[in-house]
């Protein structure tokens, strides 16, 4: 029976073509304290420079993303831990824009103004907060909307695209965008 008073140490890692065995590994593998974000900030740097895919709401793809760039850390570093590649991985995110504060209202009014433009969708829209009755037409017009501020500015954030949408609310005048 295991003594659950002790630490124990995992390790985990990935089979490679080079697989190594936890006995091959390095002692400092095996450490109990990860680096901080300021100790990895180089490696996610040099991590940046050959990343292939940034972003998503894919969650099979943000775990394959994360797997690669924890292994790709470990061939820059062969010390660096899961938790320490994960740790690269929001760094990364923070590079790019993720985890950063929504935009006010004022920054994104010509984002709104740009969807508005296209006479199609604002008739959809229209609809679809007037009330409609089939759920499945609101979604899909507010998925448009959403898709349209995406493109339009692909590091929006999800709760901007709500702002946008309530924007435009205001713009069409319906009294839930007050």
């Amino acid at each position: 029976m295991a003594d659950r008073d002790k630490p124990r140490r995992i390790a985990v890692g990935c089979q490679s073509e080079r697989s190594t065995s936890a006995l091959d590994l390095p002692p400092e593998y095996f450490r109990s304290k990860s680096r901080t974000e300021k100790e990895l900030e180089p490696i996610a740097i040099r991590v940046a420079e050959n990343a292939a895919a940034c972003g998503s709401e894919n969650r099979d793809l943000v775990g394959e993303v994360m797997a690669e760039v924890t292994r790709y850390a470990q061939e820059l570093d062969p010390t660096i831990i899961f938790q320490e590649g994960t740790t690269i991985v929001v760094i990364l995110a923070k590079m790019i824009g993720h985890f950063r504060a929504p935009r006010p209202e004022k920054e994104l009014e010509p984002i709104a103004i740009r969807i508005a433009e296209n006479a199609a969708l604002m008739q959809r829209f229209r609809v679809a907060i007037g009330g409609a009755k089939n759920s499945r037409l609101v979604r899909d017009v507010m998925a448009d909307v959403r898709s349209a501020a995406q493109e339009l500015d692909p590091r929006i954030l999800y709760e901007e695209q709500t702002t946008v949408i309530a924007l435009l609310t205001k713009m069409v005048g319906h009294p839930g965008g007050q």
